[in-house]
């Protein structure tokens, strides 16, 4: 009987050690040893030039976090209607002070409260509540003799003027904040505060304070004012003819020229020659801007930020009619309304009322604008069927706004106007009377027509309406 072949190895090769023709260990054999070990981290050592970690003075707390998320909401709008960057774009900065001021804490919250109460059209208790603590917060800033001139004060009591606006407050205590924004700005313009607080905000709150003076002699621009202009002045070599007429340090000049017409009337003709000859190319840039930054057929198919671009444009716009249209009403009043003169403010009062119309879609925020123009258009205007059709669009803008006080503006304005006619008709009373006695000494020493070149017009003196 035979056997089967035995295998003639003592120890078998796996098949892979038998292709690589090495020695085979053998099945069972421990190949590799697993040793234990604890992963240890090592912290790197800080490089030289390396950015040091941001430390907040005062750590975030859920409170001011959800503020600061709820007033960024209310830049995410579609459309100029209720967007809040038309009262200044220096608001996207606010949320960055957040939690260092309670006067800057408690105005922002007011804002976001009464922006939407504004926005309902219902006054709500809560909108109520946060406007009061933002008046409580503000005095008891003011009367911190460490915070009073802070500019964190400064832009607590603007926000703080703006929701008096919202909720239709006449009677407020902010009444006379335009005083108080002009001291806090001439201890910041005098500690060298400006860059810190920004060119957006200063340029606003400046403006601001500009307008508020007018009717105010309480409140004193110099020489904080020469300052401003000064660090914050646009160059001469990037600026157009026609934002000539609405650089700042005219802007500051309103309040003498508006006070004193008739003491610097020379202003008044260099301002309306200098809109006379930059006219067409400040409405050409409308014009041609206006379709592409604009709405489709009353529908908001434009990004929020062409919108806001078009907004400045029919602000500027709308600041350089106000001027023309002031300055051409001082100079006819002063006897230089010519044909040209008359064509030219004709011209200005149309395209006051066609930008009117033109920003109705905006309204209420985004055509805030329009109440300071529409002023000046009544009150320039000599039409007095123009004059009612100006007054109608005025007063349906101020529904927006019943806190202004559009017709004590309007009447005030044009009492100054009045006031040039009547130093005027003064004058010329004074010279006829002087002339005709003359002329009972020495006949001869004036021809024939003189006389009747210094007649007044009696129409003339029938619309002489001064308020005084």
């Amino acid at each position: 009987m035979s056997h089967p072949p035995q295998c003639d190895q003592i120890k078998p090769a796996c098949t892979r050690c038998a292709r690589l023709s090495i020695p085979c260990v053998g099945s069972g054999e421990q190949r590799y040893k697993f040793k234990e070990h604890s992963l240890v981290l090592r912290h790197s050592k800080k490089r030289e030039g390396e950015l040091a970690a941001v430390v907040f003075r005062e750590p975030p707390s859920n409170q001011i976090s959800r503020l600061a998320a709820e007033f960024v909401d209310l830049f995410k709008v579609d459309n100029l209607r209720y967007d809040i960057s038309a009262y200044g774009p220096f608001f996207p900065q606010i949320p960055v002070r957040l939690g260092r001021s309670e006067a800057i804490d408690a105005a922002t919250d007011a804002v976001c409260k009464t922006l939407h109460s504004y926005r309902s059209g219902v006054i709500t208790q809560e909108a109520l509540s946060s406007y009061v603590k933002a008046l409580n917060a503000l005095r008891a800033t003011l009367m911190d003799p460490a915070k009073a001139h802070s500019i964190d004060a400064l832009l607590a009591i603007h926000m703080t003027m703006i929701c008096q606006g919202w909720l239709h407050n006449r009677g407020s205590p902010t009444t006379n904040h335009g005083e108080g924004m002009a001291a806090i700005m001439a201890v910041t313009c005098k500690q060298g505060l400006l860059p810190i607080l920004g060119y957006e905000a200063t340029y606003t709150i400046t403006v601001t304070i500009i307008i508020e003076s007018i009717t105010n002699r309480k409140i004193k621009l110099q020489p904080w004012l020469a300052t401003v202009i000064d660090q914050f002045a646009d160059n001469r070599a990037f600026i157009s003819p026609c934002d000539e007429v609405i650089r700042l340090e005219r802007i500051a000049r309103i309040p003498d020229l508006l006070r004193d017409p008739i003491q610097h009337m020379h202003e008044h003709y260099e301002l309306f020659e200098l809109t006379r000859r930059s006219f067409s190319e400040c409405h050409a840039r409308l014009v041609k801007w206006s379709p592409i930054l604009g709405t489709q057929g009353g529908v908001y198919r434009k990004h929020i930020n062409q919108q806001r671009m078009l907004l400045s444009l029919q602000t500027a716009y709308g600041i350089f009619l106000t001027m023309a249209l002031v300055s051409g009403a001082f100079i006819t009043a002063d006897g230089a309304g010519d044909a040209s003169v008359a064509a030219d403010m004709a011209r200005f009062h149309r395209e006051a009322i066609k930008l009117a119309h033109v920003a109705q879609e905006h309204r209420p925020m985004g055509a805030a604008h329009l109440l300071v123009v529409l002023t000046a258009a009544w009150a320039s205007s000599e039409d007095l069927a123009q004059r009612d059709e100006i007054w109608a669009l005025l007063q349906d803008y101020q529904a927006d706004f019943p806190h202004e006080k559009c017709l004590e503006r309007c009447i005030w304005l044009r009492a100054r106007i009045d006031s040039v006619y009547a130093s005027k008709l003064l004058y010329l009373d004074q010279y006829t009377n002087f002339a005709e006695a003359d002329l009972l000494h020495d006949p001869s020493s004036h021809p024939p027509m003189a006389m009747s070149n210094l007649e007044v017009p009696s129409t003339e003196k029938e619309q002489l309406c001064v308020v005084m």
